[in-house]
């Protein structure tokens, strides 16, 4: 079906919206207070230890039609927070900051418009994606290793996709997909 791929094909598949109005809700967090104490490592070149995380996480869908039969809507949106608290090595320069967080946002969002032409004939819409961000600190973990705080950075991660499908059933025999 994909011929001669050299790298991955990657397939998503999204909701679509019905007749009926439909749609759920989510939340999940993971606060640090729960959490075990972490072990801590020594090393003779220095190892950041990680000494806390908390991670939250929300979600919300929804489903219904436009126009009943023919127009349909679907949407989903996941906005989720991680924080990870990370030391530096014990004898290194950074080490006087103690606990240095660092902190992403995600947004995992989706939405989809499937128009019914008639029997056998579709168009979907999909919009879909995750930009991401870290704010300013320990991106990578090794930039605690250092003599100061130059290896801090900002990062943006993830992106944004859209697609127009279209599937049709010209006979019994034949079906078209573009």
């Amino acid at each position: 079906e994909f011929g001669q791929s050299m790298g991955g094909v990657v397939n998503i598949v999204t909701k679509s919206g019905t007749n009926q109005l439909r749609g759920s809700a989510f939340g999940y967090t993971r606060p640090d207070a729960f959490e075990a104490d972490w072990k801590t490592v020594q090393t003779p070149n220095g190892n950041v230890n990680t000494v806390g995380t908390q991670t939250n996480d929300t979600g919300v869908e929804l489903g219904f039609p436009l126009i009943r039969n023919r127009l349909f809507f679907f949407g989903a949106i996941n906005p989720a927070w991680e924080r990870r608290s990370f030391t530096a090595p014990e004898g290194f320069p950074l080490e006087s900051l103690g606990q240095v967080g660092r902190e992403r946002n995600l947004l995992s969002y989706s939405a989809k418009g499937t128009w019914e032409l008639g029997p056998g004939h579709r168009i979907d819409a999909s919009f879909f994606g995750d930009p991401s961000k870290g704010e300013m600190g320990p991106q990578r973990t090794s930039s605690l290793n250092r003599t100061n705080t130059a290896a801090f950075s900002e990062i943006e991660y993830g992106g944004h996709n859209q697609t127009v499908r279209y599937d049709g059933i010209m006979s019994p025999n034949w079906l078209i997909e573009g």
